[in-house]
């Protein structure tokens, strides 16, 4: 990478890293304290939790058009203002609804889209994929950091001083953006009205594979969040105290082993094929967890597998999604793919939780299994036709 393309990608995998962080602490923490609050009833205390993702679905496609017509920077820093003041809103509740709309409006800063269009405007295509996989690997620590974090600081300063280190984290995002980040090249090409853009993002096939397998991704990842500490609980009788010991040096080897296969799939130009691989790994992966039972050893093995695949999608779906559009629709292209993958986080909670009040673990994790085949069998049946819109194999 070339000086331009280091600086842009320090100062936004920081500002991705500092937002994330400041979103995945609640995580861990906001069930538990948010019982405390007046009316903070089991449903909504968990309409708290989720309203975040579904402001978040709804806005990622227009926030990421509006990038493409009045420039990247305005609007993330907007959105980094709404989370701000959605954090100051939830810092000051006494109500558990004063810290739904607080959340609500956190999620109303959704610039992921942007953010990812911004990182692709800074960098050659050759580059693309190494940039975005530090934006994977920053969200996967921040998330590692968080599961540690979260629980610690709210023992200490409570539900409303993470809000206010939420708050923190916006704000020094803000200044990063203003200041260590470099002046985003001029896009001189006319943006297209939103329908007109949202319509050719939608309706482009390859497009629409890489939103499908973004959506089910996150739908396998947030259930497997939901899932793993099940079992370690009730199958392996390990405290929830002890899972982030479990967790952090399996999410840090599992970065170590996507590298080699990331730096293949770009010199030998095998996206397809790294995609598939990492499909087939991921059912595997799932496959061992449900026969994992009371073994440790194999529930470990199963998530270094499933990890490494899903960290080298999360490097590689925006990368391709960012080298199917042009310029102009780029921002459009990454807000559908960031909505699509809020929707999959949604459906994966939403559903691992209804199915666990049914079936045992293992039975539903056969569930998510036939949904990856499914998967697999569409990707093997939908290969792209273009590279990219208007550009012919």
């Amino acid at each position: 990478m070339n000086k331009l393309e280091k600086q842009a990608a320090f100062a936004i995998t920081s500002i991705f890293t500092l937002r994330m962080l400041g979103l995945f602490m609640l995580v861990p923490v906001l069930p538990v304290l948010a019982t405390a609050l007046a009316d903070g009833k089991a449903l909504w205390v968990g309409v708290s939790v989720g309203v975040y993702g579904c402001t978040q679905a709804l806005l990622q496609m227009p926030l990421g058009w509006l990038s493409d017509r009045l420039g990247r920077k305005p609007i993330i820093l907007a959105g980094l203002t709404v989370f701000a003041l959605g954090s100051i809103i939830a810092a000051n509740a006494e109500s558990i609804f004063t810290v739904i709309l607080g959340r609500a409006l956190q999620g109303a800063g959704a610039i992921a889209g942007a953010l990812l269009a911004l990182l692709s405007d800074f960098t050659r295509e050759q580059q693309r994929t190494k940039v975005m996989a530090l934006v994977g690997v920053s969200i996967g620590l921040s998330f590692s950091a968080a599961m540690l974090l979260g629980p610690w600081l709210g023992s200490w300063l409570g539900l409303q001083g993470l809000f206010w280190i939420s708050c923190g984290c916006a704000c020094l995002a803000a200044v990063l953006l203003l200041t260590i980040l470099p002046t985003a090249p001029l896009n001189t090409t006319p943006s297209l009205v939103f329908g007109h853009a949202l319509t050719q993002v939608v309706t482009n096939q390859q497009l629409q594979r890489l939103d499908l397998s973004t959506l089910l991704l996150h739908m396998l990842m947030t259930a497997a969040f939901i899932l793993i500490p099940w079992i370690l609980v009730n199958d392996m009788n390990i405290a929830l105290t002890e899972h982030s010991l479990f967790y952090l040096p399996l999410v840090l080897l599992s970065f170590i082993m996507m590298i080699p296969f990331l730096i293949w799939s770009e010199r030998k130009r095998k996206a397809n094929s790294l995609l598939l691989g990492a499909i087939i790994a991921m059912a595997s992966s799932l496959l061992l967890m449900s026969f994992s039972s009371k073994q440790q050893t194999t529930l470990a093995l199963a998530f270094i597998i499933f990890f490494t695949a899903f960290n080298l999608m999360e490097a590689s779906l925006p990368a391709l999604v960012s080298k199917t559009v042009p310029i102009q629709l780029r921002g459009t292209a990454m807000g559908v793919f960031a909505s699509s993958q809020f929707l999959g986080a949604f459906l994966g909670g939403s559903s691992a939780g209804l199915l666990l009040n049914i079936f045992s673990a293992q039975h539903v994790l056969w569930f998510y299994i036939s949904i990856t085949l499914f998967w697999l069998w569409y990707m093997k049946h939908t290969q792209p036709q273009q590279n990219s819109m208007g550009t012919k194999k």
